[in-house]
């Protein structure tokens, strides 16, 4: 085991809690949940057998071939009445033993859609608080209670975190970054509830071709429940024709959180386009705005982008702008990037250490 496994852990953590919206392959599991109707429906209490594709429950490993996984990695449900009893299985793939401990902490999310858990989770908890687990072992983690009154909505993560000291033994060149996994609990209420959503941004950011833009489009959810927003950002010409349709595409949007959406890109025809008319248009829940934005222009633009330096010198969150949550680990808002660089800078490290430990040899006495 060396330090690139771990490396490798945390960044396929960050990874999954980023793209937590998309499709996760479906499996069966224990817990017995109610089906998880479409969005907009009345959320009835229909009972679904455990791992009925209407269940609304995807499984799938956090990083099943190193470190420590949990299963399901994704719930998402109706739960009624109130009550919650949820079934996961965590286990060890290393060849030692590991003791971790079980935590279970409220989502809340940054505008590029990464995660953060903190606050505890009002009504549940996660039992065994602690696991001790032999080499190939796994273990079962029951989370229950239930969600407080007049609560719509619960969502939470099920942290699975290795105890550090015990882990640097088994760690070549004593190198180790502070790796979790995580299972993302998706909990809503039987019954109508608010939903609504909000387009605060629109954004044409220059890319390095000439005359072609990202598309991007800020949301807030408004409403009590996550939603999963899709729709279309229709560029045109003031009072003239359309100059190009931006397909959005994003995943879970938690209440209060807002998010930016990817609409691809889009290239100007006529460069000399100072302005141009943007519609954006959300099916569900049905939501329109319409505004007028500058189309940027030389490189002042394109240093004013969302990738950019802020003026300050500080480095931004994607957008240029913090809306929603904090970032990643509550570390004050850092960009994903600087995570990612980190991590990818201390796998080279670990791997350089390898290298060096494995070709060393000491020269004999003269």
């Amino acid at each position: 085991m060396n330090a690139g496994r771990w490396v490798r852990a945390a960044v396929s953590f960050t990874a999954t809690v980023a793209l937590f919206g998309a499709a996760v392959p479906a499996a069966a599991q224990t817990s017995s949940v109610a089906a998880a109707p479409r969005a907009g429906d009345d959320r009835r209490s229909e009972s679904v057998a455990a791992g009925d594709d209407r269940s609304g429950v995807s499984v799938a490993a956090v990083d099943g071939v190193h470190g420590v996984s949990v299963t399901p990695a994704l719930v998402e449900a109706v739960v009624n009445p109130r009550a919650v009893s949820l079934h996961f299985v965590v286990a060890n793939n290393e060849p030692f033993a590991i003791d971790v401990d079980v935590t279970l902490q409220k989502l809340h999310q940054s505008l590029d859609g990464t995660l953060d858990y903190r606050d505890n989770v009002p009504g549940l908890i996660a039992e065994p608080a602690t696991l001790s687990l032999a080499p190939g072992a796994h273990a079962p983690v029951r989370v229950h209670g239930t969600l407080p009154a007049g609560t719509p909505a619960m969502y939470a993560g099920l942290l699975v975190e290795p105890h550090r000291a015990r882990l640097a033994s088994h760690i070549a060149g004593g190198i180790m970054v502070r790796t979790r996994v995580a299972s993302v609990l998706l909990l809503t209420t039987a019954g109508r509830h608010a939903r609504g959503l909000q387009v605060q941004d629109v954004t044409l950011t220059p890319t390095d071709v000439e005359h072609t833009f990202r598309v991007s489009a800020v949301l807030r959810n408004v409403g009590a429940v996550h939603e999963r927003p899709q729709g279309t950002v229709t560029l045109s010409e003031p009072g003239g024709p359309v100059l190009g349709v931006a397909q959005l595409r994003g995943g879970v949007l938690l209440p209060g959180a807002a998010r930016r959406l990817d609409g691809g890109t889009w290239t100007a025809a006529a460069p000399a386009v100072e302005r141009v008319d943007a519609d954006t248009a959300i099916a569900d829940p049905a939501t329109h705005d319409s505004r007028s934005i500058r189309v940027p222009t030389g490189s002042d633009d394109a240093a004013r982008g969302p990738w950019a330096l802020r003026p300050n010198g500080g480095l931004p969150m994607l957008g240029g702008q913090d809306y929603g949550g904090g970032g990643f680990g509550g570390a004050g808002g850092l960009p994903w990037l600087v995570w990612l660089a980190l991590a990818l800078l201390l796998a080279m490290t670990a791997a350089l250490t390898e290298y060096a430990r494995r070709t060393h040899r000491p020269h004999p006495a003269a």
